[in-house]
């Protein structure tokens, strides 16, 4: 019996030495403590409206993870800016700016590299199109420390006080900096 029992150990001891490195770690994010996330998006249509948009914005991430279907959370908070101007063909148009600020940010850290930024909870988010679009940011680490992805500015959908968006809506990318 005794070779059989230290035999089951070493396999386990083994089975514990063994695992993924490209697995996120448990107790620290792929992406540091803190981070910015930079993102741009711009485009036209046919009738010569053009679109553009940015974000700027800082994760802090602080509470330890935990686990999420397949993945490694992190909880955080997250602010910053972010904005959107709307230009006609003759040049004429609007921009928003806003500064914003999320309490309750995620960072999900899954396999084969991939990263999702949820800002809030999802199934809250008001407003127009554009506020769910940025309401979880999709990509995958691209490196030691970063992390890149696609996004889509949406319109604002609004419709008063002369301001119109409701149409154009252009892709972007975004990306992560040390910070």
């Amino acid at each position: 019996m005794k070779p059989v029992l230290s035999f089951a150990v070493m396999l386990m001891a083994a089975g514990l030495s063994c695992t993924d490195s490209s697995a996120p770690g448990v107790s620290e994010s792929p992406l540091g403590e803190r981070f910015k996330i930079v993102g741009e998006a711009a485009g036209g249509d046919a009738a010569g409206r053009t679109a553009s948009c940015r974000l700027d914005l800082i994760m802090e991430l602080g509470g330890g993870s935990r686990p999420a279907a397949g993945a490694v959370e992190f909880p955080g908070i997250m602010g910053g800016a972010v904005s959107r101007t709307v230009l006609d063909a003759d040049s004429s148009g609007f921009g928003f700016f806003a500064d914003v600020y999320w309490p309750d940010a995620r960072a999900r850290f899954g396999t084969r590299d991939l990263v999702q930024l949820i800002l809030g909870d999802t199934a809250l988010v008001e407003g127009g199109r554009f506020w769910k679009e940025i309401a979880q940011l999709r990509g995958a680490r691209d490196g030691a420390s970063g992390a890149s992805g696609t996004w889509t500015c949406a319109p604002f959908d609004i419709w008063e006080n002369g301001y119109v968006d409701t149409i154009l809506v252009v892709q972007g990318t975004w990306h992560t900096e040390p910070y």
